[in-house]
């Protein structure tokens, strides 16, 4: 699945002092304690380990404690979600190994995914944590942890710094993390997708809005943009389902 991808291979590790398996142990009483889902990726050992703890996700990944069934995830998902959740765990990896390493202990990131697109319970949030780095700085191990949250529409990448209390969001298609208010809809924006929704015309909507037609093409792009869609209908389906409406 997923965490399989967050497994960094290429890295050459000089000398290793660690053991985990005191971690491991430790890693095993948190989420328990915490009732949360843990998965700790070992890029040294090249393997993962599930402590599944949190009952929310029990009805949908099981309730075996160091396993997650997700075969049924895997067929359903849509090879689009695939290949975006790919290319997300490639960006988190570069960010950890290749990015100002000084700043990565203040550092993580999180990617929100629906995995039923008509549901928007049926989502989780995954935080991805750099945990060890050795001491020729290569990333010895990682940190995921499984959030059962409400959220509907495409997967979504953020990249939060804990220092600065910011929280950025990646754009695909410019390959750049924005500042995360920058993503949020504008009145104007939310008026353009009512009245779409209503069935109104475009030079009527720009019309009523005051607005020049090309200057509403324009915001429409930017809608699409921000909502990681195709199409207004689309649009206007995620910002009802995201209670944007």
């Amino acid at each position: 699945m997923f965490f399989e991808n967050l497994l960094i291979n290429t890295q050459k590790f000089k000398c290793v002092q660690f053991n985990l398996d005191n971690m491991h142990f430790n890693l095993e009483a948190v989420a328990c304690n915490s009732q949360q889902t843990h998965i700790l990726i070992d890029h040294y050992l090249s393997s993962v380990t599930v402590f599944n703890y949190d009952y929310g996700l029990f009805p949908d990944f099981g309730s075996d404690h160091n396993s997650l069934s997700v075969d049924w995830l895997v067929a359903s998902m849509q090879q689009a979600d695939k290949n975006i959740l790919k290319k997300y765990a490639e960006v988190t990896a570069d960010y950890f190994l290749h990015k100002k390493k000084e700043l990565n202990k203040y550092l993580y990131f999180s990617i929100c995914y629906n995995y039923d697109s008509d549901c928007a319970n049926k989502a989780i949030r995954i935080k991805i944590i750099p945990l060890v780095y050795t001491e020729d700085k290569n990333l010895y191990a990682s940190l995921c942890i499984l959030e059962p949250i409400n959220y509907i529409g495409k997967p979504v990448l953020k990249m939060h710094k804990v220092n600065e209390d910011k929280t950025l969001i990646y754009i695909p298609s410019s390959d750049r993390f924005v500042d995360e208010e920058e993503t949020r809809l504008s009145r104007l924006e939310c008026d353009i997708l009512c009245m779409s929704g209503e069935g109104v015309k475009e030079q009527e909507i720009a019309d009523n809005l005051d607005i020049p037609l090309f200057y509403l093409k324009r915001c429409k792009n930017s809608i699409f943009e921000k909502l990681k869609v195709k199409s207004i209908s689309e649009a206007i389906y995620v910002a009802y389902k995201q209670g944007l409406l």
